[in-house]
């Protein structure tokens, strides 16, 4: 039977998880599994074994809905569901089902797990045990290395001990190595020890390295010779031998280590590259050879370029040189030690403090504000409205070189530039210019345009800023002429202080494809709308009546959607395609809104173990969302809710490298329907509040935004008690409050948190899966200062002409 292509996402992710539907009680015999047990047998280590098939066949009158269909017990992970004959999960009577089931065995002897079924509502479950044996393949063994196969600790004064040695043992093979046994025989054997280990279990794993330390302490004087015997389960080397060997020798005198500098400053270097070398001078100043021990840095940053004299002899009065270089990764102070272990008794190790700075290429960085100029729909075709104002900024280090500002997009000839001091200019580092734009729609309805901003900022060249905005024409007189209108389904107009009405429209850009929609008086979409990319390949669908607001509390009603860089990736993930990032960021929604991104499935890495949609947040990192309930996943595209906009992906977890330590978190799974009597809890709505405060109203000289912040954040209970939840803030990542909340079943309630005393800066805010982000800014008018500061000037200047003139006039009369 031909196995639907759905099934090869399903496996991926482990699980088999089908959506719950309306089903009438049922018994224990309404199901038949058979057979009622699977023994796979005898199944070599690393393989698979060929699929068994469990059938599950509906024995009643009624269609039964399976709710889940997984594998569970012991040895869950050692069983595969390798497919399932249809991808409805709704069995109508006498119709059957068939599961393929593979055992994949990853370590030796039997091994046990059950295929789990769940129907009916209340839940009834089926069991088929399942069993199987993983049994050592002939091919499939282990293959010790050892490194090095001999030592020589030369001489070594009586009663002293010499400098550790390491051992290494490594695994070549292909199965566990396991060490039965370590020691020391032959003649000498007192005369070592094994100093240290570093792995303190006995089993390799395919790949893996260890070691330990071995050390020399005569007691008599001559040559001293032993073996270090490693016993394990290597068919073909076992043991194997590693010769030992020094000689005893009575006190000939003490190597002095002298190291200089001790100290090395290598003071900025930029970063992505590399400083001259700098040599530190190791000396004998003793009367006894010197034997050095292993260099060690602590920090990367910093390197041997040559002169790697570990396990060098340096004779009495002999001296080396060690050349280091450093290699800054990231601005700001960097240190580390340089470690030089030796047999010198009373300085070992001697260190050598090394210091650095990394420096950033001085580059511009463009900063604009707003990205989204909405100048709403109150403005009549054919007039002005007012000016707003675009704020560009150099948060850079460099001249910031501003090319000639320009409009562009569909509607250009809707805005004009009023006032431009930022074309053809140079802004200094920490230096501004303001743009102020007005809004002329030469048309009724949505009218849409970009801001283009040219600079020499190195990775954002030009930035846009969206402008949007409604004309709206009045309403002519008379009746209308049409004598048969075709009624068509409008928002209710709002009435204008002039009597006139406006017609709003909800707008989505996904990647230059415009979607429109009639909006309602609050600004939410009449009719759902459904907002595809140009190739149809992804899509933003919003509800009717849904309500988008920024940090602010704003209504917004133009979402873009554009590519962008993906931020770094946990290990062992990939992304899949490209990241896309919704703008304004941190909008957030007062319904759930589903988005899809499709991908193709040919580049999906090797190695893959899960496919998933995540968002990321600065505070938490990537963070994945649950797929759309109530269906099956779609290979190639993935989709799931989301109420607030940020950076959006399609991320692939991979099996870990060989010889590398799995993840330790486990894949995202589907969160399962709440029991029934349990409470379940569900964020919604986040919604950020800044408070404003102008200093000197009539004149803004100062501005104060964000100081204080209101943060808002829905809470439901879609279980079926009453419980208590837990809302935890986190800003900039740590946890700031956290509040508890009692909803009765099917209740919503809102959480609040006041932050107060917010520093100048850009804040996150994440609330369980919800994220967002708000600017508390104080900003001063400096053109309005200066020229206050200028007016009195003239006014003190003035007030002393005239006295001066009056007593001008005054002296002649006297």
């Amino acid at each position: 039977m031909k196995k639907t292509s759905i099934l090869a996402l399903l496996v991926l992710l482990g699980q088999v998880v089908f959506p719950q539907g309306a089903a009438a009680q049922i018994s224990q015999t309404d199901l038949i599994l058979t057979p009622e047990a699977v023994d796979f047998g005898g199944v070599f280590i690393g393989t698979g074994s060929s699929p068994e098939t469990v059938t599950i066949t509906n024995n009643s009158a009624e269609d039964i809905y399976i709710r889940c269909l997984d594998i569970t017990g012991p040895d869950a992970d050692q069983f595969i569901i390798d497919g399932v004959s249809t991808d409805d999960p709704n069995l109508t009577p006498g119709a059957s089902a068939d599961v393929d089931i593979i055992f994949n065995p990853a370590s030796l002897g039997d091994k046990t797990a059950y295929l789990r079924l769940l129907a009916g509502e209340p839940t009834r479950k089926w069991l088929v045990p399942l069993s199987g044996e993983c049994i050592p393949d002939p091919d499939y063994e282990p293959d010790i290395a050892v490194s090095p196969v001999s030592v020589d600790f030369g001489d070594i004064d009586v009663g002293d001990s010499s400098l550790p040695v390491t051992i290494t043992v490594t695994n070549d093979g292909n199965a566990d190595l396991v060490l039965t046994s370590v020691d020391i025989t032959g003649t000498g054997a007192s005369q070592f020890d094994i100093a240290s280990v570093q792995n303190p279990s006995p089993v390799f794993p395919p790949g893996f390295s260890s070691g330990g330390t071995v050390v020399f302490s005569p007691t008599a004087t001559g040559q001293k010779t032993a073996f270090l015997r490693f016993f394990s389960n290597d068919p073909d080397e076992n043991p194997v031998i590693v010769e030992l060997r020094g000689r005893g020798v009575l006190d000939s005198g003490t190597p002095d280590i002298f190291v200089a500098p001790t100290e090395i400053n290598f003071g900025q270097v930029l970063t992505g590259s590399t400083s001259a070398g700098k040599n530190v001078t190791v000396t004998n100043t003793g009367d006894a050879d010197l034997v050095i021990g292993t260099l060690s840095i602590t920090d990367a940053r910093f390197t041997i370029l040559a002169g790697d004299i570990s396990g060098r002899t340096l004779t009495p009065g002999d001296a080396a040189n060690i050349t280091l270089t450093f290699s800054p990764a990231a601005a700001g102070a960097q240190s580390a030690n340089l470690t030089i272990p030796s047999n010198d008794t009373d300085e070992d190790p001697a260190t050598v403090t090394l210091t650095g700075t990394g420096e950033s290429p001085a580059a511009p960085d463009i900063e604009v504000t707003p990205l989204l100029l909405d100048f709403g729909s109150t403005i009549r075709a054919g007039q002005t409205g007012a000016q707003r104002l675009v704020t560009i900024r150099n948060t850079g280090d460099a001249g910031l070189v501003i090319g000639d500002l320009t409009l562009a997009g569909t509607d250009p000839g809707d805005y004009f530039i009023f006032s431009d001091n930022a074309s053809g200019g140079t802004l200094p580092p920490g230096g501004s210019a303001l743009v102020y734009l007005r809004f002329a729609p030469v048309a009724p309805g949505m009218r849409t345009a970009r801001l283009q901003v040219p600079s020499n900022d190195p990775d954002e060249n030009p930035v846009n800023v969206t402008l949007s905005g409604a004309g709206y024409s009045p309403p002519g007189p008379g009746p209308n002429p049409d004598p048969t209108p075709t009624p068509t389904p409008t928002p209710t107009p709002t009435p204008s202080a002039e009597g006139t009405s406006t017609a709003l429209y909800f707008t989505v850009d996904f990647l230059g494809n415009i979607t429109r929609e009639l909006a309602d008086n609050d600004s939410r979409p009449v009719k759902k709308v459904t907002a595809p990319c140009p190739d149809d390949i992804h899509r933003l669908e919003v509800e009717a009546g849904t309500r988008a607001a920024d940090n602010a509390g704003l209504t917004v009603t133009l979402l873009e959607i554009r590519e962008t860089e993906a931020s770094a990736l946990p290990e062992n993930v990939r992304l899949v395609g490209r990241a896309y990032e919704f703008k304004p960021s941190g909008t957030v929604f007062d319904k759930a809104i589903n988005l899809t991104l499709g991908y193709d499935i040919n580049e999906l890495p090797d190695g893959v173990m899960s496919v998933g949609m995540a968002y990321y947040s600065p505070g938490l990192g990537w963070v994945y969302l649950e797929p759309e309930p109530g269906g099956l996943a779609e290979l190639g595209k993935v989709t799931a809710p989301v109420n607030h906009f940020s950076v959006f992906a399609v991320l692939a977890k991979v099996a870990p490298a060989p010889g590398t330590e799995p993840p330790q978190e486990p894949a995202p799974t589907p969160l399962p329907e709440p029991a029934p009597g349990q409470a379940s809890f569900n964020l919604y709505g986040l919604a950020i509040s800044l408070s404003e405060s102008r200093y000197f109203e009539g004149l803004t000289y100062v501005s104060r935004t964000g100081e204080e912040a209101v943060i808002t954040v829905d809470v439901s209970n879609k279980g079926g008690q009453a419980g208590a939840y837990t809302v935890v803030l986190l800003l900039n990542g740590v946890e700031r409050e956290r509040k508890e909340v009692t909803l009765g079943p099917g209740e919503t309630g809102k959480v609040s948190f006041n932050i107060a005393g917010n520093a100048p800066g850009r804040y996150q805010v994440a609330i369980g899966s919800l994220g967002g982000d708000f600017l508390s800014e104080l900003w001063l008018n400096w053109w309005l200062i200066a020229g206050t500061v200028v007016l009195l000037g003239l006014i003190a200047w003035a007030v002393w002409y005239i006295i001066k003139r009056r007593k001008r006039q005054k002296a002649p009369a006297q």
